[in-house]
């Protein structure tokens, strides 16, 4: 996948493009990791704060994409 600019990403995650979610994961999930460690957080569970975050903001997303 090329590098998206910001309004892409978030066009393709309000059309369900799920493959921009691998892209932002790759991107940033490294930098969170170290983010959450500094802050105590036991790499074990940095995955899961990552991921349920995502996805959170993918649906929010979504559902505010159904609005317009």
């Amino acid at each position: 996948m090329k590098r998206p600019s910001s309004k892409e990403i978030i066009s393709d995650i309000r059309n369900g493009n799920e493959e921009v979610l691998v892209y932002i994961s790759r991107k940033y999930f490294p930098s969170v990791r170290r983010m959450l460690r500094v802050r105590g957080i036991h790499d074990e569970l940095t995955h899961v704060i990552f991921a349920e975050t995502l996805a959170n903001v993918f649906s929010e997303l979504r559902y505010r994409g159904n609005d317009k």
